[in-house]
């Protein structure tokens, strides 16, 4: 059964009633965008609105398309009173196709008031009947199509296409509003998914630096709720050491300042007393006026990095056995030393000690005890030493110590040599083994002897080779007749 508004064909279009129900009509559709329902409700609701205009001369049933941008086709999202045949072969419509299509491809409201041969899309028993096909755009951009219904031989009038047109645009509105809302409500959802799916440590700060909001990896890395972290300053106690307190302060507020990015790093507390070294990468979030609202602190845990990076340290500059420094580092360490007994006038000593016997040792025992000797004579000489003089292992049997405080004397340099050969001549008591070693020691003075690394470790090496050619486990000051 056909329903119609046949009523609405009595002239009443000078009746004073119809700018007050259409104005009526117009702020009931803006209203139905304050409602949260579907957009296909939404629609439908609009629809019901747009045919219950009274003295539109309309039949009480139509549609609305929307336009699939990805497809490229009008797909029917709202109807009311199509019969089954309409339903299904106007479910999805090609751009240009019946009268639905031309309006969309057209962008221009189509009139027709009888079945004709742009009526394409037909079915047996459809009666007479004629159309108000309205392209619903916004900035050019094709959203939609209302389709209206009339009567066969319908007579149209600029009144019902002004009105239609009006009809059309607020439509448009409702639809973009509804895109907008649903692509800001997609951003976020995906900004939100990636806060909370991200590895990186994000707080929300206000401008004096307090917490508003952080996301799981903060939560989860600190071990602080959300409600027990805002409201704190990313420098307080309780998250940050308080040698930090003033770097990152001071950082956050050069962003605010310069509205530029920085990178600073701070030792951060978690809730367990655990430190973990934080990267922070902190930026200006800035309101559509340009002025800034917040800083996003974003952070990365480098606390591995860091250990990692100890590691290489330890192993370029120290030796993997004893812990000493190796060759590399007590080059290094010289020069420095060297550099500052200078600015300070004062002497130095370079101590060239190599291991008797203890090769025979690490033949005949093993190299599991020869490097467990090597420890203990480590150790031996880390404890004779003041805290300021440095012990170091070139390799092998061969160990290197500077002497520098207070510029040692001739006869402190004997006294330590003497003490040396006594604690290395003590047995070693390794694994149950008695190990019975001795020591040659060269010593080169600065500046007497040189005045730079390598002649002073060249000096001391000499002398160390001339206590091996005269009886051994004894020390002997560099002169320049051994060469």
């Amino acid at each position: 059964m056909e329903h119609s508004k046949e009523h609405k064909v009595e002239n009443i279009h000078d009746h004073p009633i119809k700018p007050i129900e259409t104005r009526i009509a117009i702020s009931a559709l803006l209203e139905t965008s304050l409602e949260s329902i579907s957009l296909q409700k939404q629609l439908t609701h609009a629809l019901d609105i747009i045919l219950s205009i009274s003295w539109l001369t309309v039949e009480y049933k139509g549609s609305i398309f929307l336009y699939n941008e990805d497809s490229g086709k009008l797909e029917l999202t709202a109807q009311r009173f199509l019969n089954k045949y309409m339903l299904s072969n106007c479910a999805v419509i090609d751009l240009g196709q019946c009268l639905c299509g031309k309006a969309a491809q057209t962008k221009q409201i189509i009139f027709k008031n009888c079945l004709d041969d742009d009526h394409s899309i037909t079915f047996d028993g459809l009666h007479e009947h004629g159309h108000f096909c309205v392209p619903l755009v916004r900035q050019d951009r094709l959203l939609g199509v209302l389709n209206l219904y009339v009567s066969h031989n319908h007579q149209r009038t600029s009144e019902e296409d002004a009105v239609l047109t009006t009809i059309g645009n607020t439509l448009s509105s409702i639809i973009e509003s509804r895109y907008v809302e649903t692509a800001l409500e997609k951003e976020r959802h995906f900004i939100a998914t990636v806060l909370e799916t991200t590895s990186a440590l994000v707080a929300v700060l206000s401008l004096d630096g307090r917490i508003e909001q952080i996301n799981r990896a903060y939560q989860q890395m600190s071990g602080y709720p959300i409600a027990a972290a805002i409201g704190q300053l990313l420098w307080d106690p309780i998250i940050t050491i308080e040698d930090d307190a003033q770097c990152i302060k001071d950082h956050i507020n050069e962003t605010i300042s310069s509205l530029n990015p920085n990178v600073c790093e701070s030792h951060c507390k978690t809730s367990s007393g655990e430190i973990r070294i934080i990267s922070w990468a902190n930026t200006a979030l800035l309101d559509k006026d340009g002025n800034i609202k917040n800083i996003i602190a974003t952070g990365i845990d480098i606390t591995q990095h860091h250990e990692a990076e100890k590691k290489l340290e330890q192993l370029a500059h120290y030796d993997s056995l004893t812990k000493l420094p190796n060759r590399y580092l007590f080059n290094e360490l010289l020069c420095q030393t060297i550099l500052r007994t200078r600015r300070n006038k004062g002497r130095l000593a370079v101590l060239f000690l190599d291991l008797d016997r203890f090769k025979s040792i690490n033949d005949e025992m093993g190299h599991d005890i020869g490097d467990s000797l090597l420890v203990e004579v480590a150790q031996r000489l880390r404890n004779l030493m003041r805290i300021n003089d440095i012990v170091a292992r070139l390799g092998g049997d061969e160990f290197t110590i500077i002497l520098s405080d207070d510029g040692p004397s001739v006869e402190h340099i004997k006294l330590v040599g003497n003490k040396i050969i006594d604690a290395i001549q003590e047995p070693f008591i390794i694994n149950n083994h008695i190990c019975k070693i001795g020591s040659s020691i060269g010593i080169s003075r600065y500046p007497e002897d040189g005045d730079n690394s390598e002649i002073l470790i060249k000096k001391a090496d000499i002398a160390m080779y001339a206590v091996k050619n005269s009886g051994r486990n004894k020390f002997l000051l560099y002169s320049s007749d051994m060469g």
